[in-house]
């Protein structure tokens, strides 16, 4: 929990969100609650989307805002787990 919060602080540092929130659709999660998107990369993968929005924060950022608004419109969190 402490590493999904620290993602989403990463990403939109304003934002206060608990499990399960909408707000976490924003990031491209698949549900309200973003646990039931690492069923098969499970820790690993939240630990490497938590490291790169610490580490690239601007570059996170950018993505997401991207895959969220762009002409490609695809769950970036969700995508990445599954890469």
């Amino acid at each position: 929990k402490e590493l999904l919060q620290s993602y989403m602080k990463g990403i939109f540092p304003e934002v206060e969100v608990e499990i399960p929130d909408r707000a976490w659709r924003r990031l491209g999660f698949q549900q309200n609650d973003p646990r039931t998107d690492f069923r098969g990369a499970g820790v690993l993968a939240l630990e490497c989307l938590e490291y790169f929005s610490r580490e690239y924060q601007l570059e996170a950022r950018r993505i997401i805002g991207e895959a969220e608004k762009g002409s490609l419109e695809y769950l970036f969190s969700a995508t990445a787990i599954n890469v």
